[in-house]
């Protein structure tokens, strides 16, 4: 401060325009424009895709069990094929919204480079009796229509309408599973 100068006095404007600039240069100074060479340099998922990769295992995992349930119990076909046609056509339409490049994992692929074959995945068990296995089916659906739904406040709009569907579907499959299981 020069002596000859008396001193400004500080006004409330002065304050808070001074605040308003350090506040609007504060989110500033984490940004840069070179390639960012850190350990958190990974991008972090997106949680869409997380959501679709999610939900389509669930659904092809559905699909296996009614299949499995099929070649158990090929009586109960009429009523289980149709929830395992909808699951498979879940499971590729939540895939279908991915990047071409990511949209199916290839576990063949390093298979194959080192010579050896994996085994193939064990299917699902299934209960001895029809009506267990109905029973397994449509418990399997309630909960997976319930992980969809939990999951529909995390992801935007197009994808949480999605997953709504596949839930109410699955719901549905899983009531019409237990009132027809009865029958069986």
């Amino acid at each position: 401060m020069r002596p000859d100068r008396p001193p400004v006095p500080l006004t409330r404007r002065a304050v808070l325009g001074g605040f308003a600039a350090l506040t609007a240069a504060v989110p500033l100074a984490g940004c840069s424009t070179g390639p960012d060479t850190g350990p958190s340099a990974s991008p972090t998922p997106d949680p869409d895709e997380v959501a679709r990769r999610t939900a389509a295992a669930a659904e092809s995992q559905l699909a296996t069990l009614a299949a499995s349930t099929v070649t158990a119990f090929p009586a109960l076909a009429p009523r289980v094929t149709p929830a395992q046609r909808a699951h498979e056509a879940h499971a590729e339409e939540l895939l279908a919204g991915l990047p071409s490049a990511s949209a199916s994992p290839s576990t063949g692929s390093s298979a194959a480079s080192s010579g050896a074959a994996a085994p193939p995945p064990a299917g699902p068990v299934v209960p001895a009796s029809p009506a267990a296995a109905l029973a397994t089916l449509a418990t399997a659906q309630t909960a997976a229509a319930t992980a969809a739904t939990a999951r529909l406040g995390t992801v935007s709009g197009d994808l949480a309408r999605l997953l709504a569907s596949v839930a109410a579907s699955d719901a549905a499959f899983a009531a019409l599973l237990r009132t027809t299981g009865a029958a069986a």
